[in-house]
């Protein structure tokens, strides 16, 4: 069913709030960062926002929510060129790491809600950002499956696998936007992509163009 005109506008306001929130977050911080700032960015009334979103945690949620479904889909965009298992996880590391480049300050600004723990996504993003990341896991998981599956990999408990994938790209994000001085990622996909096919269990040559594609990408 089409929308109405009068949702099709909803969408629109709510759309420009969520880009000026992303901006003014990703600038001072949650803490910081007031809902008439906001409003202000958006060209709306503070009274406009908060028809849209309740408060500032909602749409905080919302922002992280936007960015953590555009990262699934594109994930599942990219991967669906794909039919080897390990290709899969070769790709999932260029296109997380160079979708997070172009993203850092949002990185910047998970890191320091959460610390970069999975355990403090809950009680800090709430249950939607939770269970999108319980999504991003178990896409994770259903490759691994599949390698299991197909006799290249070594058997294993897909999720306990999902969890060091993740995790290595997030020490991976991690280190670069603390201690990385604003070099590019690019150089470091070929290192990531080595370290994945050991965690896996699967040594092949390191593709190449690795760190071309990050390029291209930005």
């Amino acid at each position: 069913m089409k929308p109405s005109r009068k949702e099709q506008e909803q969408r629109f306001r709510a759309g420009l709030v969520l880009d000026a929130a992303e901006g003014v977050f990703a600038k001072h911080g949650f803490r910081s960062t007031s809902v008439e700032e906001i409003a202000t960015r958006a060209e709306l009334s503070v009274g406009s926002l908060y028809n849209l979103f309740s408060s500032k945690e909602a749409l905080f949620a919302a922002v992280l929510d936007r960015r953590q479904e555009e990262l699934l889909s594109g994930l599942r965009r990219e991967l669906a060129r794909e039919t080897s298992p390990l290709r899969k996880i070769e790709r999932l590391v260029v296109f997380t790491l160079s979708y997070f480049e172009k993203h850092e300050a949002l990185f910047r600004l998970y890191l320091s809600v959460t610390n970069g723990f999975l355990w403090n996504i809950r009680p800090t993003l709430g249950e939607r950002s939770f269970e999108k990341h319980l999504e991003f896991l178990q896409f994770i998981a259903g490759i691994c499956r599949e390698g299991m599956a197909r006799g290249g990999w070594p058997r294993s408990d897909p999720e306990s696998l999902a969890l060091v994938i993740a995790g290595m790209l997030n020490a991976f994000l991690t280190r670069w936007v603390t201690v990385g001085n604003g070099a590019p990622l690019g150089p470091r996909v070929k290192e990531a992509q080595v370290l994945m096919r050991r965690v896996v269990g699967v040594q092949t040559a390191a593709p190449a163009q690795a760190a071309r594609s990050m390029s291209n990408r930005r």
